[in-house]
């Protein structure tokens, strides 16, 4: 009968070359066909080989070009020689996360601003003073709170990259 630890080894070296092998073949496929899975009207960011960037939504995919519906709403047909890179944009845009951190934050500090006026201060020469803080504070705390939320952008999983150019012949 073999050692338990021995035993443990040989299934973790198993369970390891199978992730490895597995993962060989993942970088070994096709990166483009990934993109075919982007849903229509996800948010995308192209790359080109120039260096410019086009911004949108996705529309269609084809095994030689990708449509775009750019932020400016004219549709850019790319072809797949000029695409560098895809990224699929998901969660919040910078304008979003700064609304809700201004919303949040203000709504808090009225709740708190209420709820220590109601326990502490009613009835209390110096209970307006304590409300008047936390009502002008909200907002002022809100838009602090709104612009570091707005420093962080949206989350971007790269889909596409383009193979590196072959200097063969060179």
């Amino acid at each position: 009968m073999e050692h338990p630890a021995k035993a443990a080894r040989k299934a973790m070296r198993i369970v390891l070359s199978a992730v490895l092998s597995s993962q060989a073949c993942l970088a070994q496929a096709d990166s483009w066909e990934r993109v075919k899975l982007i849903e229509p009207s996800a948010r995308v960011v192209v790359k080109l080989h120039s260096g410019n960037t086009v911004n949108g939504t996705m529309q269609a995919w084809s095994q030689e070009k990708l449509t775009v519906l750019e932020d400016d709403g004219i549709s850019a047909w790319i072809a797949r020689p000029d695409i560098a890179r895809v990224w699929l944009v998901t969660g919040r845009t910078r304008g979003q996360k700064a609304k809700r951190a201004f919303l949040v934050t203000s709504a808090v500090l009225i709740g708190a601003a209420v709820i220590v006026y109601s326990v502490r201060y009613r009835g209390a020469e110096d209970g307006g003073v304590v409300m008047a803080v936390g009502l002008y504070a909200a907002p002022v705390v809100g838009a602090i709170a709104a612009l570091i939320a707005s420093l962080f952008p949206p989350h971007r999983e790269l889909i596409y990259a383009a193979p590196a150019a072959s200097n063969v012949g060179d």
